[in-house]
Parts: structure tokens; sequence; C-alpha cells
């Protein structure tokens, strides 16, 4: 009759029964929401009590009165990267070193925090400790106020992630990544890594000249003679930086007295890009130059005219 159970339902005058035992069934409700963590042992699991109740027919055993039910969840949340592919500039643009947020996102209904760890990794040619501040091992807690009182449907949580503003001329889209960890069982991993790409340098090297100016003789025996100028740079690169060159007409012309570097090409399949010089072209991520020079050649176109 509503929570009773029979207990010695056969029992009769004449069918005394010694010791009985009786079974009934409680129904676990199925959910899809992620509850207290634990196990058999430590007992961090949702419970229940039973309690019998006192009545003339018997008397309750005071250490047996009650029993607890612990529900053991088998529910999952997922946790992912909210974006696969973060940019991030080497500088904010007043000199401090540039940020970038990076969120992690967790899909489903939970009544407890969720943890995981996270750290950058050299997966691209950027290096920790020289191009962006390393961490590991960092917790980041997801649904912080979830509790048993208190269910959250999906929660997202942010961090930053920095450059370190140099004064090095690097590539564009140096990158890096930034993974997690769970060590919770109860937590689908979709992605747990992505790429953080840093899309702007802000540094420059100072370049000019190595002369002001330069004294060449014209090779009257109808061959062209050559004089070479020389570029210099003061800083550091980690990547081949071009030049391009201008020339003006004084009393000398262009393409009768002298040659452009893109006439010399067009004409004299000379191995250059129109009129860009490469500085530095062996400097790399892994190969810093400093102070690098390149010279080039101009060609003095041969006359006979006085």
């Amino acid at each position: 009759d509503g929570n009773s159970v029979i207990l010695g339902v056969n029992a009769a005058y004449n069918n005394t029964l010694t010791n009985v035992s009786q079974c009934f069934n409680i129904t676990i409700a199925p959910d899809t929401i992620l509850e207290l963590k634990g196990n058999e042992s430590d007992y961090m699991l949702e419970e229940f009590k039973i309690g019998l109740v006192q009545n003339p027919h018997f008397n309750v055993i005071p250490e047996r009165e009650n029993c607890t039910v612990f529900i053991k969840d088998n529910d999952y949340v997922s946790v992912s990267f909210e974006e696969e592919r973060y940019i991030l500039q080497e500088s904010n643009g007043d000199g401090t070193d540039g940020n970038v947020s990076v969120c992690i996102e967790l899909e489903g209904k939970t009544q407890r925090p969720v943890s995981v760890n996270v750290s950058t990794s050299q997966c691209g040619t950027a290096r920790d400790g020289e191009d962006y501040c390393p961490f590991d091992n960092m917790e980041i807690t997801l649904a912080p106020d979830a509790s048993p009182w208190n269910e959250i449907d999906g929660d997202t949580q942010c961090f930053s992630v920095f450059a370190k503003n140099d004064d090095i001329k690097e590539h564009l889209y140096e990158n890096f990544c930034v993974e997690f960890v769970a060590y919770d069982d109860c937590v689908n991993i979709e992605e747990n890594v992505t790429e953080i790409v840093m899309s702007e340098d802000d540094d420059a090297i100072e370049a000019g000249f190595t002369s002001e100016y330069h004294v060449v003789e014209e090779d009257d025996d109808c061959r062209p003679n050559t004089v070479e100028v020389c570029v210099n740079s003061t800083g550091q690169i980690e990547k081949p930086i071009p030049f391009y060159v201008e020339f003006f007409s004084g009393t000398a012309k262009e393409n009768q007295d002298f040659y452009t570097l893109e006439y010399w090409y067009q004409y004299f399949e000379e191995a250059c890009d129109g009129n860009s010089v490469i500085l530095g072209v062996n400097a790399a991520y892994n190969n810093t130059l400093t102070n690098v020079s390149q010279c080039f050649n101009i060609t003095i176109a041969p006359d006979t005219i006085l």
C-alpha cells in the first residue's frame, strides 16, 4: 500500500516462517547530466536513503534502520577549443607584448565543475620563450559554479596567450600550438589542439647604401662595364628581406648610358626579380642574421659618344 512491502507473504498460522527476507526494486531515472564524481571506495556519488518505519508488528534494528543507495554517474560532457586557429600579433601597437584570448567550451549539462590542463607546444616555427610565452599544465575550470543545486548547461572559459615583442624581423605566419588534456573519465575530448598563428611582425630593420657615390670608367671598346653597389642593414633578421631599387636619370640616361636591373633581367637574362634585390637570402627562423650586406651590379652601357 504505497511505500509498503510485505514481509513473509506466505506466513500463516499453519506456516511459520523464520528469518524472512523480502526484496523490492528501486528505479534509477536515466539522464544526460554529468553529476558528482566518485567510485565505490570513496562514495563521492549521488546518494539517497531508504528508511524503515517502525510499526506495531516489528521492531527496527537501530543500526539497520536506514540503507543508502549511491548512484554512479555514467554521463559525459564534451570539451573542445572554440576555434581551430587563433591569430596572435607580436605587439599590441604600443610596444607591449601582443596577446590573444583562447577559449575552451563545454557542451552538455553538468552538476559539477570540469577541469582541463592546458599547455603550449612547439608544433611550428615559432619558438617558446623567444616568440611567445610558454606555459605548462595550466588548469582551466569549466562550469566552476556547477553543483547538485546549480545545474549548468554548457560553458566557455577563456585565457590569454602572449607573444614576446622583440626587434627581430621575422617571417609572417610563424605558428605554435596550445593543447589540453583532461584527467577526468567523464570528459569526451573533441578538439584538444588549436593553432596559434603569429600574423604580424611590427619590426623593421634599418638599411642604406654603404657609399654615397661610385665612380666607374666607361669602356670604349664596346664592352659593358659594371659598378658594384652595396646595401648594408642594421639589426637582426630571420627571413630574407627584399629591397627595391629605383633609378633616377640625371645627365646619364636610363637604358642608354646605364641599364636598370629590370632592363638587364629582360635583355640579358640575369637572375633577379625586376628592380628588387634580396637581403639575407639565407635568413630563417633557425638562422638569425645580424647586420647583413648585399651587393648588386649596375651595367654601364658602352658608346663612342663624347
